[in-house]
């Protein structure tokens, strides 16, 4: 069931390499905070995407967490993530979507990156 909130990924100007990844009721709003607060982030951003009513995105974003938990900067949501992460992380974010997916599948992705 969702909670309201979309779950996103956005890459830092600074260093092309790292990625947040979060929560936010409104991702727009959220950059434009991180922006204001000297985080440097892209203003067009790699990926938003709403996971719709099926999918608790806040238990996602935990789960992606502790998925890429070796790529994360020290207390942060901010991640060095290799460029096929972040490839097979934003394909995941576009095609979880579709009807035909379930539970499973997510927690296939979490455990072998793989979708169907």
């Amino acid at each position: 069931m969702s909670d309201g909130n979309e779950l996103y990924l956005v890459q830092s100007t600074m260093l092309k390499s790292l990625y947040k990844i979060g929560i936010s009721k409104d991702p727009y709003a959220r950059y434009d905070q991180l922006d204001e607060i000297g985080q440097g982030l892209e203003r067009s951003w790699t990926n938003t995407h709403t996971l719709g009513h099926k999918w608790n995105v806040g238990k996602i974003e935990t789960a992606l967490h502790r998925k890429y938990h070796c790529y994360r900067l020290p207390q942060s949501e901010w991640f060095k993530l290799p460029r096929k992460d972040v490839d097979r992380l934003t394909e995941f974010l576009y095609e979880v979507e579709e009807p035909d997916y379930t539970t499973v599948d997510l927690v296939n992705f979490l455990n072998h990156n793989t979708l169907k």
